[in-house]
């Protein structure tokens, strides 16, 4: 009953805080919090009736580990400060597959590995297709896209040349290393063969950069600025500096402060990604990791 009930926390959680993503972008942090709390209780009252305490343990520390990546991945400004708590969350409520038996029986990594995996895979997937859908809806974006090709293309040949050379030098390394010099010419056509598609994740590249930063980002008058709103730039004030990317956004007094200022600040948007979670969750518990799935199909 209590996995159930997990999956329960999990799945209409995120699907809460999806919700607000989409109407508002602006995800209450209490969701989150109210669902880590959730899965702690439910994960300790897991250990006390069945007098094994693996359930709560597990629940800590897998927990810890999706917070600290999650933060990772907000430092890094791949993610928003909802995102991050949210896979902690999940950390908290899914430390194990809730089903026990009556879940998927192949997996081929821990099932909070599966989790994560899913999470990244699904969200490149559903990133790469909500970006096509915001250029072809907003007006002058491919155009946006081709003038920052033409201010880059050194960067945008550079870094595929980088790739490629890559790409060549270590298997001809490990070639040159086992004598097997007539293998030589069997890599370079591999490599050649392959080069597009490298050219044509370098593009991809560029064009989620333009989204992200050209029209996503967006400037705003202050008087439209309200608390939980993220940076996208710094606010120089007299006598402070508000930084930019904070985990819970802008907060009452902030607001208040680059108001009395300023009158437009930049502020980032981003890709609404807590969408992927109630899917991802869904996923690993019923159909497993599909990143094994896929590695198993193309060996085959």
């Amino acid at each position: 009953m209590i996995g159930y009930i997990l999956i329960a926390v999990a799945f209409f959680g995120s699907s809460i805080a999806s919700y607000f993503d989409l109407k508002t972008t602006d995800v209450p942090d209490l969701i989150a919090i109210y669902m880590a709390i959730a899965g702690i209780v439910l994960n300790a009252v897991n250990s006390y009736l069945s007098h094994n305490s693996y359930f709560i343990i597990s629940s800590l520390i897998v927990g810890g580990i999706f917070s600290i990546l999650g933060a990772i991945n907000y430092y890094a400004k791949l993610w928003g400060g909802a995102d991050f708590l949210l896979l902690g969350a999940l950390g908290f409520i899914l430390p194990y597959n809730p089903l026990g038996k009556f879940g998927v029986q192949i997996q081929y990594w821990p099932f909070p590995v599966s989790l994560l995996l899913n999470i990244l895979l699904i969200g490149a997937t559903y990133t790469i297709l909500y970006s096509f859908y915001i250029a072809f809806r907003k007006q002058g974006t491919i155009k946006l896209f081709f003038s920052n090709l033409r201010k880059n293309k050194k960067g945008l040949i550079g870094l595929t040349f980088f790739y490629i050379f890559l790409l060549f030098f270590i298997p001809l390394f490990s070639v040159y290393s086992l004598n097997q010099t007539s293998l030589i010419f069997i890599v370079f056509l591999n490599v050649l063969k392959i080069a597009p598609l490298f050219f044509a994740l370098v593009l991809l590249y560029f064009f989620l950069k333009t989204i992200q930063y050209d029209v996503l980002d967006k400037i705003v008058n202050t008087k439209e600025l309200k608390i939980g709103d993220v940076l996208a730039e710094k606010a120089v004030l007299k006598n402070k500096v508000i930084p930019a990317n904070k985990i819970v956004g802008l907060t009452k007094e902030q607001v208040s402060e680059i108001k009395k200022e300023l009158n437009s600040v930049k502020i980032t948007q981003g890709v609404p990604y807590i969408p992927v979670f109630p899917i991802a969750v869904l996923v690993t518990i019923f159909a497993g990791d599909l990143v094994s799935k896929i590695i198993f199909s193309a060996v085959i």
